[in-house]
């Protein structure tokens, strides 16, 4: 095994602390799973794990460069993701009040996981920092990537999982029309404070 058993446990450990931690992403998929029931929030979790597998073969590849040499290239992409996450929460906010129909299906669901976790490029310098330091760079690192990749994606699915669950029980346990109404003002306002906040990075930065 190129990588020594106790590194790797150092890795699984590490990974465990960092991706322990709330995140947008983490209460986008809680908020929406409460609010639309636990359909809703897997194929938001599945939209950001998709954006996360993106982000690991990036990094793997060593195309995490790019951010160095060309970021406005990911200046664009967040802008772009942070403006589109503005606007479907101010639409579920006014869709909660009646004035227009919600947006809805697997396909918005998994677009707005995927978007909220592309368009921070933090998470791709956040793997490009991470990565190397568990590398044994006497051994080929192709096959190391896939075995940390792999790793990471099972332990942040892992992490991510119970709050689909969680928030999915609390759909179907709560049927109050004034309930719901809360959970999908939170579910909006989370989007909106992640895109406020992916605007935030480059303005502030």
């Amino acid at each position: 095994m190129p990588i020594a058993l106790h590194v790797y446990i150092a890795f699984v450990v590490t990974t465990l602390m960092i991706m322990s931690v709330p995140d947008a992403s983490k209460m986008l998929i809680l908020s929406r799973s409460a609010s639309g029931g636990t359909f809703a929030g897997l194929f938001t979790l599945i939209g950001v794990k998709a954006a996360e597998a993106i982000q690991v073969i990036l990094v793997s590849f060593g195309l995490s460069w790019l951010i160095v040499s060309y970021p406005y290239v990911f200046e664009v992409v967040t802008v772009l993701g942070a403006a589109y996450l503005i606007y479907l929460g101010i639409r579920r906010w006014r869709a909660a009040d009646g004035k227009i129909k919600e947006p809805s299906g697997q396909g918005s669901d998994f677009l707005t996981g995927f978007t909220i976790s592309i368009a921070n490029p933090k998470t791709l310098i956040f793997l490009a920092a991470l990565f190397p330091h568990f590398l044994n760079h006497t051994h080929p690192v192709d096959g190391q990537f896939v075995l940390l990749g792999t790793t990471f994606l099972l332990i942040a699915t892992c992490l991510d999982l119970p709050l689909v669950l969680g928030g999915g029980l609390v759909e179907r346990l709560i049927r109050s029309p004034r309930i719901e109404d809360i959970l999908k003002r939170f579910n909006s306002g989370v989007l909106l404070t992640a895109g406020v906040f992916l605007m935030g990075l480059l303005v502030f930065r």
